[in-house]
């Protein structure tokens, strides 16, 4: 039967029909759009800059100003789309047409950033109607590049929107909301959500690194013939560098560690007791004393190893994999 629906709707680049947890700021960037024709949008990766500017401004011409460097490079990106013929050593300028929308991401990848925002700013000055959506991930390094007040002013002043990182509940959300679009329904569960969502709050990337997950787990079930996301799909698919660091653990976190592996092979998480009482007898069987096991679960959070929320921890890497490096390790360890 499959699980995957429609493959593209877990694509970074998707558009959806609606944008949750965004509703607001989405209001304030067309009102800003229809009344001034200019919007700066800051916020750090996977926050949703580029997802709202394409959403509001469907019909607008789209340039990577990071892969388009320079001014003119932008320019002929934008007219490349706008006309289907301009002089290309001619003023780029005074060749763009009138009333035209333009998305300028990552616009501090402008070299000649001044003259640039300067010219832009100013077109209506020249009879030229250019409503444009900007997107940095940091509006004040962004105002230093340009460091001119009067060009700042007519570029920015008054039309700035920031977005904050999501939180949990959102993330939750958002990713609820893609895989009822993406995939089939009973092909996952509320703990996996959970579990990537977890993933998801501890990257960099947020709902960019939780998308991610969800389709690179979805296509590994798939590639199994599984008919369903299991948590170990998940972790699998997160699998990182820091798992290379098991032999740095002390024996209480590697049996700590252990013991939540071998209760998640098939769990997203586990409750402290469970794995407490597992710790205990894990101790006993390798002839230790057991101390209090708070302080090696914090070690292994702050590793990236585990979440705990509340009375749950949820391992991030593959159980399996844990499982067969953590016994050796143990083992070499304790005798």
């Amino acid at each position: 039967m499959g699980i995957i629906r429609d493959k593209r709707k877990l694509d970074i680049s998707y558009v959806p029909k609606k944008v949750p947890c965004r509703e607001e700021e989405i209001e304030k960037v067309k009102m800003l759009l229809e009344s001034g024709g200019r919007v700066v949008i800051s916020g750090e990766i996977g926050t949703g800059k580029t997802l709202i500017a394409k959403f509001v401004a469907k019909d607008a011409i789209y340039v990577n100003c990071l892969i388009r460097k320079s001014e003119r490079a932008v320019l002929r990106e934008i007219l490349s789309q706008a006309v289907q013929d301009y002089n290309e050593d001619g003023d780029l300028w005074e060749e763009l047409p009138d009333n035209i929308s333009v998305i300028l991401d990552e616009i501090d990848g402008i070299d000649d950033l001044r003259h640039f925002l300067y010219t832009l700013s100013r077109a209506g000055e020249v009879g030229k109607e250019i409503r444009y959506i900007a997107i940095t991930r940091d509006l004040s390094m962004l105002k230093q590049l340009v460091n001119d007040g009067a060009t700042w002013s007519t570029f920015a002043e008054n039309c700035s929107i920031h977005l904050n990182k999501y939180n949990k509940r959102e993330i939750l959300e958002i990713l609820d909301f893609r895989a009822k679009e993406a995939l089939r329904t009973g092909s996952y569960n509320d703990d996996v959500l959970d579990l990537i969502s977890e993933i998801a709050l501890g990257s960099e990337g947020h709902m960019r690194t939780g998308i991610e997950v969800l389709r690179n787990s979805a296509m590994l079930a798939e590639m199994k013939g599984e008919e369903e996301i299991s948590p170990e799909d998940v972790r699998k698919v997160n699998f990182n560098a820091g798992i290379k660091n098991l032999d740095e653990l002390g024996e209480y976190e590697a049996i700590t560690l252990l013991s939540i592996a071998l209760l998640c092979r098939k769990r997203a998480c586990v409750s402290k007791e469970e794995v407490e009482k597992a710790y205990l007898v894990n101790c006993e069987n390798y002839g230790i004393e057991a101390l209090p096991i708070d302080t090696p679960l914090a070690i292994l959070e702050r590793s990236g190893l585990i979440a705990i929320r509340g009375n749950k921890c949820l391992l991030l890497v593959p159980a399996t994999t844990l499982i067969n490096r953590l016994e050796k390790t143990i083992h070499d360890t304790i005798f």
